[in-house]
């Protein structure tokens, strides 16, 4: 699920909301209203970076944000430190941030990798070529997005050089940082180019040139707030869609309703058949449901043919009529990276790390392999994206309930008799050194009804 960063600047001159919040009272303030309606991450900075900003010493930026960072902390929200200077990152670190929010991604200090590493921080890798300017005379690129992604690599290798944890990297393409209104709608109808790095994605579009370009293009010659805010929550739903790990937003409750309502329709579009038509027949033959159709029959497969090889256990689900129990057949995926924030450890549950789910499911495929059709089969990209819907719904303490709840959606599609997911946890925190943690479970359908009920 797509999580949402909330901005709280404290500067004078940022390009939005620069002197909106000042003293730490009102920081504070500013940060509950925005988790209290969907933020997850507060992003406290101190330093603007709109185009043609002055730059600022590192302990101005300090004396602004450090006794608010403590409070916020204290409060229990997770806080992000938007900064570039690792003198800043450091302290804000030490009062209890866990993400550093460095849009040039380690260039502008050689320092800030080192000191991430140490602290055992999460890190947001930004795309930079130097502090923005106005005239766009840096956004050259033979194609923006292969050029970002080239660049975001040669970051994400310099942070696992410097000791970062794989698990603890967040990318950002760095809208408007020296790349055209153009050039950031282009990102962002290339998102998945972006997910191919193979780390959670952030994007920032909140109220930059580009909505407001866009509002302008409308007729809007003065874009308000209101409107400006409008075109962010349909990014953000477009973000979410995609898959993206989270979008940093000015305005919170405009984009947490658009990620509500884009719920409810990938809710729709995951289930296109809303009537299941997975009955039994009277001569044991497994009827068949459209893709990603779902049901809690535990006899929607019927019983095996018999004297045909020996029987399955009597707690799974058998073949349909005519299909050998040596003739089920697998469809595995593996290798499923997906972010999520499960573990008995605090700090886990706040930075996150990126857990891998292996799934096979065992059906008779050759139903849909006689015709060629895949709507008598599971479509394995339906299934992928449940898996990983299931994954990052909740948080939880223990990857073996994971495992659990994994199983059980693979076993709600149709035609599934029997499942085995494993968890790995390579990121786990222990003191020894390992290669992996994981869990393994293998269920089978009618062990999975009787759980349920």
């Amino acid at each position: 699920m797509t999580l949402l960063m909330g901005i709280l600047n404290l500067t004078p001159d940022s390009f939005s909301d620069g002197g909106e919040v000042s003293g730490v009272a009102q920081a504070l303030a500013a940060a509950q209203a925005m988790a209290d309606t969907g933020a997850a991450i507060i992003d406290i900075g101190g330093e603007s970076t709109r185009p043609g900003s002055e730059r600022i010493a590192p302990d101005l930026e300090q004396r602004r944000i450090l006794d608010a960072v403590s409070a916020i902390a204290a409060a229990g929200h997770t806080v992000s430190v938007d900064t570039v200077h690792v003198a800043t990152a450091k302290l804000a670190l030490a009062r209890g941030a866990k993400i550093v929010n460095d849009v040039s991604g380690g260039l502008y200090d050689p320092l800030m990798l080192a000191t991430v590493a140490q602290a055992g921080a999460s890190y947001i890798i930004g795309h930079w070529r130097g502090f923005p300017k106005k005239n766009y005379s840096r956004s050259v690129y033979r194609d923006v997005v292969v050029e970002v992604c080239a660049a975001l690599r040669e970051r994400i290798a310099a942070a696992l050089a410097a000791g970062i944890s794989p698990a603890r990297i967040i990318v950002d393409p760095g809208l408007g940082f020296d790349k055209t209104p153009d050039q950031c709608w282009e990102l962002l109808n290339r998102i998945e180019e972006l997910q191919e790095l193979g780390y959670p994605v952030l994007i920032g579009a909140s109220r930059k040139r580009m909505i407001a370009d866009c509002v302008r293009e409308a007729g809007v010659q003065q874009p308000g707030l209101a409107e400006l805010d409008a075109i962010t929550a349909l990014v953000s739903a477009h973000c979410a869609r995609a898959g993206v790990w989270g979008v940093r937003v000015h305005s919170v409750p405009a984009s947490a309703l658009a990620l509500r309502a884009t719920a409810k329709l990938g809710e729709v579009d995951a289930r296109p058949d809303a009537q299941v038509r997975v009955k039994p027949s009277k001569t044991g033959v497994c009827a068949t449901a459209e893709p990603g159709a779902k049901h809690d029959d535990a006899d929607a497969c019927a019983m095996a043919e018999p004297g045909r090889g020996d029987p399955l256990p009597a707690n799974v689900a058998q073949p349909p009529a005519g299909v050998s129990t040596h003739e089920l057949d697998v469809i595995a995926i593996k290798g499923l990276a997906v972010f999520a924030r499960h573990g008995v450890f605090e700090h886990e549950k706040q930075s996150g790390q990126t857990f891998y789910i292996d799934c096979e499911v065992r059906l008779a495929a050759r139903a849909g392999s006689a015709v060629d059709d895949i709507a008598k089969t599971v479509n394995y990209a339906e299934l992928a994206a449940e898996l990983e819907r299931v994954a990052t719904e909740t948080v939880l303490d223990l990857i073996e309930t994971l495992a659990e709840k994994l199983a059980a959606a693979a076993l709600s599609f149709a035609g599934v008799c029997a499942t085995t997911v494993t968890v790995h946890k390579p990121s786990a925190p222990v003191a020894q050194k390992v290669s992996d943690i994981l869990v393994t479970v293998t269920r089978t359908r009618e062990a999975h009804c009787a759980l349920r009920n």
